[in-house]
């Protein structure tokens, strides 16, 4: 069994099941995936284009399953290589955050997130990073992150 946060304004709702929901029922009407790069200390750009960073090596993906007659839209982000047993807080880049994941012993994360269409009307970009107070030496104090390769609007 699957999980999603649930997340309205930037804050985590509530953490359910994906069992029995259109996505777990096979209703996904598209699936839209980008590369996820590991940028290395979060950088001060919001460039939408993480190969404009300054270190790209792919390492893992973000997709969107949108569900248009649910009107629903799942992020599922997963990476590799990153700080093992380490949280990292999954954002909108450059707009705020959308959910949380913790790495396993061996630097894997992955987590769902239902987002609602005002948080996908323009195009946007998906990180994740370790959030300030965990020794992070890039922007805001954030730390080791990834960043998505950008995203069309998908309207809202």
């Amino acid at each position: 069994m699957r999980k999603i946060t649930l997340v309205a304004g930037g804050a985590a709702l509530a953490v359910v099941p994906l069992m029995g929901s259109a996505f777990a029922a096979g209703n996904t009407t598209s699936n839209i995936n980008q590369t996820m790069y590991h940028v290395g200390q979060n950088p001060a750009d919001c460039s939408l284009d993480p190969s404009a960073q300054p270190v790209t090596a792919k390492s893992g993906q973000a997709v969107i399953h949108v569900n248009a007659k649910g009107g629903t839209t799942l992020l599922d982000v997963s990476f590799s290589g990153a700080v093992p047993n380490a949280t990292y807080v999954v954002d909108i880049r450059c707009v705020g955050q959308i959910g949380s994941l913790v790495t396993d012993a061996y630097g894997n994360g992955s987590d769902e997130i239902l987002l609602n269409s005002s948080q996908t009307s323009s195009s946007f970009s998906i990180d994740a990073a370790q959030p300030p107070g965990t020794g992070g030496t890039g922007s805001g104090g954030y730390g080791d992150t990834f960043v998505s390769a950008p995203f069309s609007a998908l309207g809202g």
